[in-house]
């Protein structure tokens, strides 16, 4: 199932051809507790991991938090 976002949404930052792509994932690191990607942040806040991410999909917790920031 995929989400209708509203417009202007999402914000997608691809950062693995960027020359600062390690300082990125340092600064995720400190926020995250991560270097991996993705990190999901909804409504300014870390959400989760790609994994974590998924589930919630599953789960219906996803669409609440999507929900809850009106971003569907």
């Amino acid at each position: 199932m995929s989400f209708p976002l509203k417009d202007g949404a999402l914000e997608w930052i691809e950062i693995n051809e960027r020359a600062d792509c390690s300082q990125i994932q340092n600064y995720l690191m400190s926020i995250t507790g991560a270097r991996s990607v993705p990190r999901v942040f909804i409504g300014g806040e870390f959400f989760g991991g790609g994994d974590e991410t998924a589930a919630a999909k599953q789960s219906g917790i996803l669409e609440n938090k999507l929900r809850a920031v009106a971003a569907i």
